[in-house]
């Protein structure tokens, strides 16, 4: 599935972040929702299922699992992420 929007959003936040940290604002610092990594849903209809899934992801178990985390296979989204970090840690 696409995440083509996420980066978007991503893009959008960080940059608004990055210009209040510049002018002195009161955003000093971001994180991100959520970190899924290399846990893949486990069920067709993404739901959690209790005691017999055992890869955990950022989602709460009542929401749809990946739908909202980051995944690392998402090369683009991860760039994003580290060139953000960068522009913080440089300043």
């Amino acid at each position: 599935m696409p995440t083509t929007f996420r980066r978007r959003y991503y893009r959008l936040i960080y940059g608004a972040a990055e210009a209040s940290l510049a002018g002195g604002g009161p955003v000093q610092g971001t994180n991100f929702w959520a970190w899924n990594g290399e846990a893949r849903a486990q069920h067709a209809d993404h739901r959690f299922v209790a005691g017999s899934d055992t890869r955990y992801m950022g989602d709460p178990p009542h929401e749809p699992q990946g739908w909202y985390g980051n995944f690392d296979s998402d090369s683009e989204m991860l760039t994003i992420v580290q060139e953000h970090a960068k522009a913080f840690a440089t300043t």
